[in-house]
């Protein structure tokens, strides 16, 4: 089964102590909340857990494998084929189309005989951004970016999703849109991380690790 172990992580940023002796088990096929306080370093156990950031003591076990010694080839090769992001600034590259921001290649579809992924107008559609592929980032509200930022993390089809506050500042109907669209990539066999201030999605997740204990 796809995991990731946390042992005894602890992190600290110029000799502070952000938190220490955190362990967990993330598990495919489930969604798990990283909570607490601002400031309790939930945004930091996340990078951690996904390996953009290293710990200070412990280790992260990915699928067995323990990870303090990999390079960065390494973590490379495991964001590139394991991993998605959902970033809380959404991660979009606001003078790009939709579409380029979805698949990061230039005249995606400007042949006449290339139709767009199938999952990938499915998704589009289910998020009502079907019709918005060829306009810039920019112009999009915030809660249009996010659910651009979903679909490009599920078209990926990763393991393992990691999302940073995915739903702050979003009215209730993007909220639901994207709990509800987080939950079928569980469904589906992936494992969602999540940091979040929001007790509701904290409360429909699998399981929870409070930073504030």
């Amino acid at each position: 089964m796809m995991t990731i172990e946390l042992n005894d992580i602890s992190y600290a940023i110029d000799n502070r102590t952000i938190f220490q002796h955190v362990n967990g088990r993330l598990d495919g096929g489930c969604m798990i909340a990283l909570t607490g306080p601002s400031g309790c370093g939930k945004t930091s156990l996340l990078n951690i857990a996904s390996l953009l950031c290293k710990p200070s003591a412990g280790d992260v076990v990915v699928d067995g494998a323990g990870t303090s010694h990999w390079n960065d080839r390494k973590r490379r090769l495991f964001w590139k084929n394991k991993a998605s992001f959902i970033y809380q600034d959404y991660g979009l590259i606001d003078d790009e189309t939709v579409l380029y921001n979805l698949t990061f290649k230039r005249g995606f579809l400007q042949s006449k005989k290339t139709k767009m992924p199938r999952r990938l107008s499915d998704l589009l559609a289910e998020t009502g951004m079907l019709n918005r592929v060829n306009e810039t980032a920019a112009v999009l509200s915030g809660g249009e970016k996010q659910r651009i930022a979903i679909v490009r993390a599920l078209w990926k089809r990763s393991a393992y999703i990691f999302a940073d506050e995915p739903t702050a500042s979003l009215d209730a109907a993007n909220r639901k849109m994207v709990v509800d669209l987080l939950k079928s990539a569980v469904r589906k066999g992936a494992c969602v991380v999540v940091s979040t201030h929001d007790l509701e999605l904290a409360n429909v997740c699998d399981q929870v690790i409070d930073l504030s204990q």
